[in-house]
């Protein structure tokens, strides 16, 4: 494996011309969020409450999902209850659909920057489009308006009228006649076509019908994954050009699986450009 900064990563192109995307996990990727995931650890025979944060939680969530799978361990979700365990990584908590927006705000004041945080910035004002892929329960409507916060709060007006000339190059494109629209306009319709899926999300259920199955991290994303990439390839073969994707998670398991099912099965089904980055530690390419 190659370890890489971000200016690698974000210098890594194609020959000019091709077309690039962008797939992030969010979580400890772009953001390092305070929200907290509510569990119960077994010390001498008594259930425990512990609240632990995403980084903390990835250490012993095979525990958690032997657990949820009738195995006797010392780790479960808080009363064995998923709705209880991430009510503050679902639209339905008490702090409903405000949540994630605010825990998103919260980590960028305090610059609890992920590592891929400067990649998505730039990926945004070079108008790329992308796909948010999380673990998260919150609904696409809601990640998109944590989206639209950056751009309009975060990004300066320098960047977004560099994105806004990006975009209108890309629209152009894709024969897109934006001729009539404003910034904000133009931005919306860029977003139309990004994806932003939480695998726990009562959308991801009913769209790819898991209801009832068991947590499947690994396999959530790809099925996501697969759809993302039938869309790009799609923009390839609308203009001709090579398409080149990227995949960032900080989540070991998920990386190397996702590194498999990409050059084993999705690299035959539609040939590009496959890059996948843990970070962990920083940006390491596979």
């Amino acid at each position: 494996m190659l370890k890489i900064n971000y200016k690698n990563f974000l210098t890594e192109k194609l020959t000019e011309g091709n077309l690039e995307y962008f797939m992030f996990d969010w979580d400890d990727n772009i953001l390092v969020m305070p929200t907290l995931i509510h569990i119960d650890h077994l010390v001498d025979g008594e259930w425990i409450p512990v609240d632990l944060n995403t980084s903390e939680f990835s250490e012993i969530r095979s525990e958690i999902y032997k657990h949820m799978d009738g195995e006797e361990t010392e780790w479960r979700l808080r009363n064995n209850n998923k709705r209880d365990a991430y009510c503050e990584f679902r639209d339905y908590g008490k702090r409903g659909k405000t949540a994630f927006i605010d825990d998103m705000i919260k980590a960028i004041r305090t610059n609890n920057f992920g590592p891929v945080w400067d990649v998505f910035i730039k990926c945004m004002i070079d108008g790329h489009v992308f796909m948010i892929i999380t673990a998260r329960g919150h609904e696409p409507e809601t990640i998109r308006l944590a989206i639209h916060w950056i751009i309009w709060n975060y990004l300066t007006a320098s960047q977004r009228k560099q994105m806004i000339l990006n975009l209108k190059d890309f629209n152009k494109l894709f024969s897109f006649d934006d001729s009539k629209l404003n910034d904000s306009d133009i931005i919306n319709h860029y977003l139309d076509l990004c994806d932003f899926v939480g695998f726990s999300s009562s959308y991801f259920t009913k769209k790819y019908n898991t209801e009832g199955q068991s947590v499947n991290p690994e396999k959530y994303k790809s099925m996501a994954i697969r759809t993302f990439i039938e869309k790009i390839d799609d923009f390839g073969k609308r203009v001709n050009r090579k398409v080149s994707v990227g995949f960032s998670d900080d989540d070991p398991l998920t990386v190397k699986h996702v590194h498999k099912y990409m050059k084993d099965e999705l690299s035959l089904d539609f040939p590009m450009d496959y890059n996948v980055y843990h970070t962990k530690d920083g940006i390491t390419k596979l």
